[in-house]
């Protein structure tokens, strides 16, 4: 919620060249419990997105980065977001990415694209607290998921997703994400994946369930008022009430 309202006073930058002037200029930014704000409404291709996170990497400080009114690529590969809608935060890529604190996905986003058990979407975000998108309709597999145990680098840290449109959410998308404990959904309950939740304090008990209700039961869940009784009847671990 925090990344969303910078875009209702800060004049969003419309292209890449700006970045490094706008980080440095700002006071803050110095740990990630003081993060800066960026907002941009740039298309975001491949080039684009490494720019990017090249920028934020230079200035070496943290970022509240909101996208939500970026642009899609005409490339259907790559980085950015896709033509076809798709996220992908290029797991490869490592700099700048430990700086983002706060992220707002492009509302023309409407998946984050399946990566691997060794390779996580958002590999090296790992100062990452909350992450939304307003149009995300799918999570691929291995999304958010830190695998520790291989150094996998992911958002550990996380705390807070929200994600009203999905209806979908892939195996093992929030693996290990250990601190999380607020997600919000839509009024329709998704089709869920393998052990999304497995690894999460919040879960411990739960381990090996496909749906992980004590999740729920010990962390927010937040749907919209329609949606709760349609919730209540999701079995077969899903929350209830």
């Amino acid at each position: 919620v925090t990344a969303t309202l910078y875009a209702q006073w800060e004049q969003p930058l419309s292209g890449t060249d700006g970045i490094g002037a706008n980080l440095t200029g700002k006071s803050g930014g110095a740990s990630a419990a003081d993060p800066v704000s960026l907002v941009l409404t740039v298309q975001l291709s491949d080039q684009n997105w490494r720019t990017i996170l090249a920028a934020i990497n230079s200035a070496g400080k943290y970022v509240s980065l909101n996208l939500s009114a970026c642009t899609a690529s005409t490339a259907n590969s790559g980085g950015g977001l896709r033509s076809t809608g798709g996220f992908d935060p290029v797991s490869s890529a490592d700099t700048g990415k430990d700086k983002i604190v706060n992220l707002t996905l492009p509302t023309a986003a409407s998946g984050i694209v399946v990566e691997t058990y060794s390779d996580p979407t958002f590999k090296h975000f790992t100062a990452l607290k909350t992450v939304s998108g307003a149009g995300v309709t799918s999570i691929g597999d291995h999304a958010f998921s830190s695998y520790s145990s291989i150094g996998s680098n992911g958002p550990a840290a996380l705390t807070s997703a929200s994600f009203p449109a999905a209806a979908a959410i892939g195996n093992n998308a929030f693996y290990g994400c250990a601190a999380l404990n607020s997600v919000t959904l839509g009024a329709t309950p998704p089709t869920l994946g393998a052990y999304i939740f497995d690894g999460i304090t919040a879960a411990q008990g739960e381990r090996g369930k496909r749906h992980t209700g004590s999740f729920f039961n010990a962390a927010a869940l937040h749907v919209q008022q329609n949606g709760f009784a349609r919730y209540a009847q999701y079995p077969p671990n899903f929350p209830r009430g």
